[in-house]
């Protein structure tokens, strides 16, 4: 198994995602700015605490836990706690996603379009292979082919 360290060289050398639980993410992508966090989240990570089972507090932890998280108690703990300035923040480092533009395409339309050409031009050919061909015509008129005579 690869260290943290490890991974995240791997990162920035050879090309590689890392998946990470977001909050702890972003701790190690705070003064890297090498690194960057997707705005989308791919899966949520949650937590929880082992007790055995009939465990006579377990609906009493579940309320509490809930309360907090409901009363915005834990958000309010990461804004207190967290660091507040980004040391990458105005750096330009930053890339950021910007919505497709018809510009973007030209490309493939471009592809598609070579591609539409050469099917009709294909498509010809073999017409005109079928009906002018005297082979054709010959071995249609062998095997009493009447439909598409010359």
């Amino acid at each position: 198994m690869e260290t943290e360290a490890e991974l995240i060289d791997r990162v920035k050398n050879d090309k590689f995602i890392y998946f990470e639980e977001y909050t702890y993410a972003g701790t190690f992508t705070w003064d890297d700015c090498e690194l960057t966090l997707t705005e989308e989240k791919f899966f949520k990570a949650n937590f929880g605490f082992p007790v055995y089972k009939g465990f006579p507090y377990l609906d009493m932890f579940n309320q509490r836990i809930m309360a907090i998280v409901k009363s915005g108690l834990i958000e309010k703990w990461r804004i207190k706690h967290w660091p507040r300035v980004n040391t990458c923040v105005g750096l330009g480092t930053r890339t950021s996603h910007h919505p497709m533009e018809v510009e973007h395409t030209i490309g493939a339309y471009f592809a598609l379009s070579i591609g539409l050409v050469m099917s009709v031009l294909v498509f010809c050919l073999e017409m005109l292979f079928k009906y002018v061909n005297p082979y054709t015509a010959m071995v249609r008129k062998c095997l009493g082919d009447t439909h598409f005579e010359i």
